[in-house]
């Protein structure tokens, strides 16, 4: 019978294999990417991967590992995704993806251990200065001044809905949305070493982080909810007071940076939970590889307006991906409509498409013309 060293060194040689397998796999996807670049194709194929899903369970000589290869080819195809954006968006010229020229200094809200600056390092890679603020509009601010080349925030959570701050102030200031990121969101309650749940008195998070874990808080009624700047800032607050009373909602990276327990792990209500965030900057970014379209529009209080623009995007088969509506300050009663559009800014069709819809709106303004993230 084989002891557990010949088990590892059986495991050690098929991951050898593995690589070598996945790195060929790497190279083709790299000549797929060329060719939807040539052919302004979409990244994301849902066809081809359920179809991909499937060939991998059949050929299984075992049935009960189908959940598992399908978790594994799951994520095969998702770094090959991420693959493809990243050499579209650096042959297209878009600062995104690690591949930015180097110097750049990138603005975010929260401190160091934020779901934000988790998200910036992400699109951009390491090797930038980057620059923490307090709130969403010093971010704006700051971009601004030119204190910084462009800034991240969060405009979408997939349990939580919309991030309405963001949509607020891309409506006041006069800047472009020239990426988007998303990453997977994990909520830990973080206290000081060695406190218990049963010394926690008050819980401290950003309010997304309280609404994404309100199943779990809903069992402790007696911890007061206290809604503060940032995940990471709320961690921070807790290490500093020195009150084992005091609980934090936030990474496990602002765990380890500011020298907090994870109490209770992972409490976010759903398992998938997600946050899309924008990179915005001073001037459009323009390249091939851009498939969503994001304006915003002002329409006139009558009946049927809605459904006159809306009509607009259907006669022209252009996909609308999203809408969402906000409040226009001190006019009570009147709304702007921010909509999210599948294609390139530079086609016949979309610029078509988007002249008829100003004609029609009162006010109207391109938010960015960028590559989507497909997760």
């Amino acid at each position: 019978m084989q002891d557990l060293k010949d088990y590892r060194r059986q495991i050690d040689q098929i991951d050898d294999q593995l690589v070598g397998l996945f790195e060929q796999r790497l190279n083709a996807i790299l000549q797929i990417a060329a060719y939807k670049k040539a052919h302004r194709m979409s990244i994301l194929q849902s066809d081809r991967e359920e179809e991909v899903l499937r060939h991998a369970v059949s050929a299984l000589e075992n049935p009960d590992f189908a959940e598992e290869i399908e978790a594994l080819f799951r994520s095969v195809m998702q770094v090959s995704r991420h693959l493809q954006r990243r050499r579209l968006t650096r042959e297209g010229g878009s600062p995104s993806a690690g591949t930015a020229e180097a110097g750049l200094t990138l603005g975010f809200q929260g401190v160091e251990g934020s779901f934000s600056e988790a998200a910036l390092i992400a699109f951009f890679g390491e090797g930038h200065q980057r620059r923490h603020y307090e709130h969403f509009e010093d971010v704006f601010q700051a971009l601004e001044k030119q204190e910084i080349d462009f800034g991240i925030l969060p405009i979408e959570n997939s349990s939580t809905g919309s991030v309405n701050e963001t949509y607020d102030l891309l409506l006041k200031y006069d800047f472009y949305i020239v990426g988007e990121q998303s990453i997977a969101v994990q909520q830990h309650l973080l206290g000081l070493p060695g406190a218990k749940l049963e010394d926690i008195r008050e819980v401290y998070s950003h309010p997304q982080g309280l609404a994404q874990s309100s199943d779990f808080l809903k069992k402790h009624r007696k911890w007061q909810q206290i809604p503060y700047h940032n995940t990471a800032i709320s961690a921070k607050m807790v290490a500093e007071s020195k009150d084992p009373g005091k609980a934090a909602i936030a990474s496990s990276r602002a765990a380890a940076l500011y020298g907090l327990e994870i109490l209770q792990p992972c409490i976010n209500d759903l398992k998938e939970n997600n946050t899309l965030f924008v990179v915005i900057g001073r001037r459009r970014q323009q390249t091939e590889a851009d498939n969503k379209v994001s304006v915003v529009f002002w329409l006139k209080n009558q009946p049927g307006s809605l459904a006159k623009m809306l009509s607009i995007f259907a006669a022209n088969h252009i996909n609308m991906t999203k809408i969402e509506s906000r409040p226009v300050q001190y006019r009570p009663w009147e709304y702007v409509f921010y909509v999210d559009l599948e294609g390139n800014m530079d086609t016949p069709l979309m610029k078509e498409t988007l002249r008829q819809a100003e004609d029609e709106a009162q006010k109207f303004r391109l938010l960015g013309s960028y590559p989507r993230y497909d997760q």
